[in-house]
């Protein structure tokens, strides 16, 4: 049910006019962090996600 609610909101967003990266894992989420930290403006996560942290880590990783 994640997958379908991940797609909803990068196809929402998108038609919106934003530019969306998405990660399934937080692993890939830090990775994306790293990668775009310049340009991403808004973060999107959910608590739980699979990989080696939670979102509440990957959060504070993109305040830091």
């Amino acid at each position: 049910m994640e997958a379908l609610i991940l797609r909803y909101l990068q196809d929402e967003l998108e038609d919106a006019g934003y530019s969306v990266v998405v990660a399934e894992t937080s692993d890939e989420a830090i990775v994306a962090l790293d990668n775009h930290a310049d340009t991403l403006a808004t973060l999107v996560t959910d608590i739980r996600l699979p990989g080696h942290c939670e979102g509440w880590q990957v959060a504070a990783r993109q305040g830091a």
